[in-house]
C-alpha cells in the first residue's frame, strides 16, 4: 500500500546491477586469467558505453536532496589515486551527503523510500555489496550508493570500488579508524537531534492541547527537520490535520509514521478516520482491520470504527438516495420540505405549529422521510420562538401541552430505527436540559411520550451512551427519579392509573441503559431500586400487568450482572418472587423469571435452600422437557446452582429424573453450556449412593468420553465431562468395561487432573 510499482521495479533494477558489478569484481581479482581477461573486456565495454552517455552531458551535475555530487565516471578513481588523504576525504564527504539526506532533507530519494519500505530487502543488496567491496561497512556502501544514484551511476560505483581495491597504500587501519570517528560524530549529532525532536513534540502537544492546531504543527514539522525517522512526529501532526480538516495532509503522515513502524495502531487509527471524512468507506475499513491485526485485543475499539463507518457510509447513501426523490420530484418528498417551510415561519399562534407538527410526524414513515427531515435542518424547529417557548415552559397551559405532546411525537418519527438522528437530537442543549424536567413533570401525557422517546434512543449503543451521560446524571443530582424507587413506584403508579400497560416503558428504557456498565453499578446498589423491582412483581396475573412484570424481569436480568452486598441481602426474597412466577401463563415471563433465577441464586446459599424446598427441582426438569433452548440453559444453570450446594437438591434431581433420562439428552446438545452443565449436574448427583447403578446400560460413557475427550470447546466442558466419568466409573466400576470397550482409559488418564476429590 506504501510503495508504489515504479519504485519497487527501480530498487530491482539497482540490485541486479549490483549483482552484475559483483560478478565484475569477482571476474578481475579472479586467479583464472580468462576468466579475468573476459572481465576487463566486460569493464572495458560498459565503460565505452558510460562514455558515450556522458558526451552529450558533459560537465552534468545529479542533485541529491540538498548535495551536489560529480558524477563524472573518471573522477573517482583519479581522486583516490591522488593520495590516501583525499580519498578519506572524498569518503567522508559521501557519508556526510548521506547523514544530511537522513537527518536535514526531505527523503524522497527512490533508494530511501525503499529501504523506509522494506529495510530487510535493502539490507540484504548493501550486504551483498558489503561482502564484496573490500568488506567495507555497510553505512559506507549505503551512504555511497545513495549519494551517486544508482540509476545512472553503476559504472561510477565499479570504478571506485575497483581502484579501492587495487589501491595498495590504503591503510586499512587508518581508513576503520576514521569510520569510526565519523560513526561516532553521527551519533552524537543524532543525540542531539533527538533532544530538539522531542523538545519541539512537548511544544506541539502543548500547543494541541491549547486547540491551536496550526502552531503544533509547526512544531511538528520543525521536529521533523531535525529527525526524519521520529514516528511519534507524524502521527501528532497527522491528528493536527485531523482538527483542521486537512486529511489528505493527515494521510500523508501516517504513512511516513507507518514507514517508520509498520505496527504503529495510531497511524492506522487516524488514517482510518481521515478516510472516513474523505469518504473512502472501504480504505477506512482496511485501516481498522489492520489494527485488529496487529493487536486483537482492539477488537471494542475496531468494532465502534466500524461501526461508525458502516453509520457515517449508511447516512451519505441515505442523503444521496433522498435527493434522487427530489428530484425525481417525488410527492411525499416534496410535502416534507413544504411542511418544514411552514413551520419555520414566523409569527403563528400555538395551534397552527401544532397542527404543522402532528402532519409532519405522519408524513416521517420511512428512512427517506426521515432524511429529509435531517437535511432540512428538522431538528432545528426550537429555533422557532413560540415552539421553543411552550417547550421550555415550567407550567403550560393546554395548547403548550399539546404543542409538546406534538414535538415529542415528531421526534420519536423521525428517530425510529434512525441513529444519526438520535444522535444530532441528543446533542441539542435545549433537548438534553428539558428531557429530565419532562419525565419529572406532572403531566401524564408529557411523561408518557418523554419515556417512551427516550426508550427508543436506548435501543442503539452510541445513543445509549449519550443519554447515560447527559440525562442521568442529572436525574441522579436534581430527581433521583430514575435511580430509586421514585422511578419505578411513583411514577408507575400515575401510569397504571391512566394506562396500566404504559408501564413498562420506563422500565424497559432502564433495563436498555443498564446496558452501560457504570449506569447498571450504580442502580444494582439502589436497596430502593431493588424493594421497588420487587413490588412490581406482586402482581402480574392481568394482561395489563404482564407487560411491566415483563420489563422489570429484564431490569433485574441486567442488574443481576453486577455482584455486591444490596443483591446477596435481596437474593432470598428475589429468588421467591421468581419461584412464584415459574406458574405464569405468559411463557415470556417463565423464561425470564427461570434466568433472574439462575443469575441471583448464587449471590446466597439460603435462597438456594428455599427455592429447593419450594420445589424448583422438579419445575426446572419440566422445563427441560419441553421448553426452548434458552429456557433450558436457563433451567439446567439453575439445577447446576442448586445441585451443587444441596444435598436436597440431588436426591430430588434422582428421584424425579428416572434413569437420568432428561440429563443424558442435554449432554447430546449443540450449546456447550447447557452440555457443560449437565455434565456438572451429573457429577454431583453420582454422590447419591445408587445413582451411577441407575446408569448402567445406558450410553453415559459413550457421551462423557465425547466431551472430556476434547469434542467439547470449553474447557468447562471438558472438566466438568472428566469430572463426571470418574465419578461414575469410582461409584459403579461395572462401568469400567465399557470404558475399555471404548478405549476410554487414557482419555480418563489425562484428564484425572481435572478430579480432585474423586
Amino acid at each position: 500500500m506504501l510503495r508504489d510499482e515504479d519504485t519497487e521495479a527501480d530498487f530491482q533494477r539497482f540490485l541486479r546491477r549490483v549483482d552484475e558489478v559483483a560478478n565484475l569484481l569477482q571476474g578481475l581479482n579472479s586467479s583464472d586469467s580468462a576468466v579475468k581477461e573476459e572481465a576487463i573486456a566486460e569493464t572495458e565495454k560498459r565503460l565505452r558505453e558510460e562514455g558515450a552517455s556522458r558526451e552529450e552531458e558533459e560537465e552534468s551535475r545529479t542533485t541529491v536532496n540538498r548535495t551536489v555530487i560529480n558524477t563524472s565516471v573518471r573522477a573517482f578513481p583519479s581522486e583516490i589515486k591522488a593520495g590516501h588523504s583525499s580519498g578519506l576525504a572524498s569518503l567522508k564527504a559521501q557519508m556526510e551527503a548521506f547523514q544530511e539526506c537522513q537527518n536535514v532533507s526531505n527523503p524522497c530519494h527512490p533508494l530511501f523510500k525503499c529501504q523506509m519500505d522494506d529495510p530487510s530487502v535493502c539490507q540484504s543488496g548493501y550486504f551483498r555489496c558489503t561482502q564484496i567491496f573490500l568488506g567495507a561497512p555497510c553505512s559506507f556502501v549505503q551512504g555511497f550508493l545513495c549519494c551517486c544514484g544508482f540509476s545512472q551511476n553503476i559504472c561510477a560505483v565499479f570504478l571506485f570500488f575497483q581502484d579501492m581495491a587495487r589501491a595498495e597504500a590504503v591503510d586499512a587501519g587508518a581508513f576503520l579508524a576514521a569510520l569510526e570517528k565519523d560513526a561516532k560524530e553521527r551519533a552524537q549529532r543524532r543525540k542531539k537531534n533527538e533532544q530538539l525532536a522531542n523538545a519541539l513534540k512537548e511544544k506541539g502537544n502543548e500547543a494541541f492541547r491549547e486547540g491551536d492546531f496550526a502552531l503544533a504543527i509547526r512544531r511538528y514539522t520543525e521536529g521533523l527537520e531535525r529527525l526524519k525517522d521520529k514516528q511519534e512526529l507524524y502521527t501528532n501532526r497527522a491528528q493536527a490535520y485531523l482538527k483542521l480538516h486537512e486529511y489528505e495532509k493527515a494521510i500523508s503522515d501516517c504513512e511516513w509514521a507507518l514507514k517508520c513502524n509498520k505496527n504503529c495502531l495510531k497511524a492506522y487509527f487516524l488514517m482510518g478516520k481521515a478516510q472516513l471524512a474523505l469518504q473512502h468507506f472501504s480504505e477506512s475499513r482496511q485501516c481498522y482491520e489492520k489494527m485488529l491485526q496487529i493487536d486483537p485485543q482492539k477488537e471494542n475499539l475496531f468494532k465502534a470504527c466500524v461501526n461508525e463507518a458502516n453509520l457515517e457510509e449508511k447516512r451519505v447513501r441515505d442523503e444521496e438516495r433522498a435527493a434522487r426523490e427530489v428530484q425525481a420530484g417525488n410527492a411525499a418528498a416534496l410535502s416534507i420540505q413544504e411542511l418544514l417551510q411552514r413551520i419555520n415561519t414566523p409569527g403563528q399562534d400555538i395551534l397552527y405549529y401544532t397542527a404543522g407538527i402532528r402532519l409532519l410526524a405522519e408524513a416521517l414513515n420511512n428512512c427517506t422521510g426521515q432524511t429529509l427531515f435531517r437535511t432540512n435542518n428538522g431538528f432545528s424547529i426550537l429555533r422557532n420562538e413560540p415552539v421553543r417557548g411552550a417547550f421550555c415552559a415550567e407550567r403550560k397551559s393546554p395548547a403548550e401541552v399539546e404543542l409538546c405532546v406534538s414535538l415529542l411525537l415528531l421526534w420519536q418519527a423521525a428517530c425510529a430505527g434512525n441513529e444519526e438522528n438520535q444522535r444530532l437530537l441528543l446533542a441539542q442543549p435545549e433537548v438534553s436540559a428539558q428531557l429530565p424536567e419532562l419525565l419529572s413533570s406532572g403531566t401524564h401525557e408529557i411523561q408518557r411520550e418523554t419515556l417512551a422517546l427516550m426508550c427508543l434512543c436506548s435501543e442503539n449503543e452510541s445513543s445509549r451512551r449519550l443519554l447515560a451521560r447527559q440525562e442521568l446524571s442529572r436525574f441522579q443530582t436534581e430527581h433521583q427519579v430514575l435511580l430509586s424507587r421514585a422511578l419505578l413506584t411513583e411514577l408507575m403508579g400515575r401510569f397504571r392509573r391512566g394506562n396500566p400497560a404504559g408501564t413498562a416503558l420506563p422500565v424497559g428504557m432502564v433495563g436498555s441503559l443498564c446496558a452501560d456498565a457504570e449506569v447498571r453499578a450504580q442502580l444494582a446498589r439502589s436497596r430502593e431500586c431493588w424493594q421497588a423491582c420487587l413490588d412490581e412483581c406482586s402482581d402480574g396475573s392481568s394482561p395489563e400487568n404482564s407487560q411491566c412484570v415483563l420489563a422489570v424481569l429484564g431490569l433485574m436480568m441486567n442488574l443481576l450482572l453486577e455482584s455486591n452486598d444490596t443483591i446477596q441481602d435481596f437474593a432470598v426474597p428475589i429468588s421467591g418472587r421468581c419461584l412464584a412466577l415459574l406458574s405464569h401463563q405468559d411463557g415470556r415471563i417463565v423464561t425470564r423469571a427461570t434466568g433472574v433465577l439462575s443469575r441471583a441464586l448464587p449471590a446466597s446459599p439460603s435462597a438456594v435452600q428455599e427455592v429447593v424446598k419450594g420445589g424448583v427441582v422438579k419445575k426446572m426438569l419440566k422445563f427441560l422437557k419441553v421448553a426452548g433452548q434458552l429456557t433450558s440453559s436457563y433451567a439446567i444453570k439453575t439445577l447446576s446452582i442448586c445441585t451443587k450446594s444441596s444435598r436436597q437438591a440431588q436426591e430430588e434431581l434422582v428421584k424425579w429424573d428416572k434413569r437420568f433420562q432428561v440429563l443424558l439428552k442435554l449432554l447430546e446438545s449443540e450449546n456447550e453450556l447447557i452440555v457443560g452443565n449437565a455434565a456438572f449436574c451429573l457429577s454431583q448427583c453420582l454422590l447419591i449412593p445408587g445413582a451411577a447403578t441407575s446408569l448402567l446400560d445406558s450410553n453415559v460413557v459413550l457421551l462423557l468420553l465425547r466431551q472430556a475427550g476434547g469434542d467439547a470447546q470449553r474447557t468447562s466442558v471438558q472438566e466438568n465431562s472428566a469430572i463426571a466419568l470418574g465419578r461414575l466409573c469410582k461409584a459403579e466400576p461395572r462401568h469400567i468395561p465399557q470404558l475399555r470397550k471404548l478405549n476410554g482409559f487414557s482419555i480418563l488418564n489425562s484428564s484425572m487432573k481435572y478430579v480432585h476429590s474423586s
